[in-house]
């Protein structure tokens, strides 16, 4: 039953038009009548009718004003004004009001009848779109996280305009800083040589558990994204605060997941500032370079992985590295060679230079704390290693030989 309230200041309008609408036996139910505009008003409060039949000229409060305020209360009540031929100028302000229709004095019952059939409709047609609605938004609700990872899946791929991003990311409520980003690519690698115990992890599982311990590593690099590809890499996209800590990220990540979950992780991360329009690029490199690995021998990616998540121990010795993984130091010497043509010195040199550029860039860091930053306990022996590398000093990258 749709609910009615009847506001005139004429009894007998009131009791007869009540009178009509129970002969007419419509869905309508009269929950109150009112002989003022003050009344009425405390009556739409507590009963917020789905429509209001309401005389113009009334103490107190006039239809007019009446309206006004029942609009703020509840918008979708629909106002049906009853008039008199010389209260007509008054009917078309009400029009300007929004009402939803007229009724001329003396009232009849088919006038009545078709106006409040009309309503009827009206009222019947919003509650099927609210239902409607609501049943969609029920529907994206449970399908936003899919929606949002096949949206970024594509965006990374380039398969999504420019245009199309900025109104997806709204519709799909995606939201990211403005300025430098940075972008994370996470493969599971293998189980690690320190679990105690065998595993039997479902793939999809080890995923979401790996997925989870890294949202709570970032929880501190907000608003961030994450999502799974097509080729299940775990990808972030986070605004990038700190030069010092976006170097330290991977590290951080590859560390405490091999913690929590016993897990071997392979980690790439780059930053860009060109915002949302660099990302695809960057994403593109870093899969490419994770794609690249599996050409090592899985030892030697156990290695390098090791390697790069405690390059900043001044003390790390091939043979920490081969007692990690389970090999002896010389087999891993060799293998280090067969692969990357490399010893393990050149690597974890390399290595660390590429991270101290990454901490030069950042002028408020000194030299010397870069260099404790990536595993030397003296800036001497730092540049020496940083010259060899790179053919300059660190002091000269700085000042512009980077150029």
């Amino acid at each position: 039953m749709w609910k009615m309230l009847i506001a005139d200041d004429e009894p007998k309008i009131r009791r007869g038009l009540k009178s009509l609408i129970n002969l007419l036996e419509l869905k309508i139910e009269v929950v109150g009548e009112a002989e003022d505009g003050e009344i009425a008003l405390e009556m739409v409060k507590q009963h917020l009718p789905q429509i209001l039949l309401v005389d113009i000229c009334m103490p107190f409060i006039n239809g007019l004003e009446l309206i006004e305020e029942v609009q703020k209360i509840n918008s979708k009540c629909l106002v049906i004004i009853v008039t008199g031929y010389d209260e007509f100028s008054y009917a078309q302000q009400a029009i300007k009001l929004g009402v939803f229709d007229y009724l001329l004095k003396p009232i009849v019952k088919d006038q009545l009848q078709t106006v409040l059939k009309k309503a009827i409709a009206q009222l019947e047609l919003q509650f099927s779109n609210e239902k409607y609605s609501e049943w969609t938004n029920d529907q994206l609700k449970k399908n936003l996280p899919f929606l949002r990872e096949q949206f970024l899946d594509d965006m990374m791929n380039g398969i999504v305009s420019e245009q199309d991003i900025i109104e997806q990311m709204e519709f799909l409520q995606i939201s990211l800083t403005e300025g430098q980003l940075g972008v994370l690519v996470v493969k599971p690698l293998g189980k690690s040589t320190q679990q105690p115990f065998e595993l039997d992890w479902d793939q999809q599982l080890l995923l979401f558990a790996i997925q989870n311990v890294i949202v709570d590593i970032l929880m501190s690099w907000q608003p961030s994204l994450t999502f799974r590809d097509r080729k299940d890499h775990i990808v972030f996209i986070i605004p990038n605060k700190s030069w010092v800590d976006w170097v330290d990220l991977p590290r951080l990540i590859m560390g405490t997941v091999e913690e929590v979950l016993k897990m071997k992780l392979l980690v790439e991360a780059k930053e860009t500032n060109g915002g949302l329009a660099g990302i695809s690029t960057i994403y593109k490199e870093l899969v490419k370079r994770i794609e690249n690995q599996p050409n090592n021998s899985p030892l030697v990616t156990l290695a390098k992985r090791y390697i790069d998540t405690h390059f900043q121990k001044v003390d790390l010795s091939l043979q920490e590295v081969a007692d990690a993984i389970g090999i002896s130091p010389t087999y891993l010497s060799k293998l280090l060679r067969q692969d990357m043509g490399a010893s393990f010195i050149d690597y974890l040199s390399q290595f660390r230079v590429q991270h101290a550029v990454k901490l030069l860039n950042d002028p408020t860091v000194k030299i010397y704390e870069v260099a404790e930053k990536v595993g030397y306990n003296g800036q001497h022996y730092f540049s020496t290693v940083f010259k060899k590398v790179l053919g300059i000093s660190p002091m000269e990258y700085r000042k512009g030989g980077k150029g």
